[in-house]
């Protein structure tokens, strides 16, 4: 039975003694956890940063095709103004009306309108591609952002390990088992 008590001391002893290093190895993964969390936040954040920089890209062909839409609707306008002005001449050559006076004002009338549709077309195609670059800076503002936020991360990752891993040496360092060696060497 002594050899027993004798046995478990001595075990109470050993892990006595393990205890601060066990709590050491405890503090240093702690430590490298916090720096994978930062690290991941950090890619998080990248991530994030190139998904703004996706949508600048498609904000700016929005304002593209906006352009090249009001281009299109521009000349089909014009097509058709010329196709009804025709029409307008032919209607009123065929009534024997010449082209003076009242039928005239009409087709100035219809051509002036045609071109206000046109100024019209290219002014909503301006303010969309305004629009458009306006968002896509917002984005390239947005994704620079994220990047230093990143940044950020992985420097107070750094930086909570490094104290953690401090912290941690000096607790074993002024642990009771290093104490208990310095008095027997001094």
């Amino acid at each position: 039975m002594s050899t027993v008590v004798s046995t478990i001391g001595k075990i109470g002893k050993v892990f006595s003694a393990a205890e601060p290093f066990i709590k050491f190895g405890g503090q240093v993964v702690t430590a490298f956890g916090e720096r994978g969390e930062a690290e991941q936040t950090a890619q998080a954040q990248e991530f994030a940063a190139r998904a703004e920089l996706f949508n600048s890209s498609v904000a700016r062909e929005e304002g593209k095709l906006a352009q090249a839409k009001a281009k299109l609707d521009i000349v089909r306008r014009r097509k058709k103004a010329v196709s009804l002005v025709s029409e307008q001449e032919a209607l009123f050559a065929k009534s024997g009306v010449t082209l003076e006076g009242s039928p005239l004002l009409i087709i100035e009338d219809t051509i002036a309108q045609a071109e206000l549709d046109i100024l019209i077309t290219q002014f909503n195609a301006d303010v969309a591609e305004s629009r458009a670059e306006s968002e896509a800076q917002q984005a390239e503002l947005a994704a620079e952002q994220r990047r230093g936020v990143a940044k950020q991360e992985r420097t107070a990752g750094r930086l909570r390990t490094t104290t953690t891993l401090l912290s941690a040496a000096e607790e074993l360092l002024q642990s009771s088992v290093f104490r208990k060696k310095e008095k027997e060497e001094g």
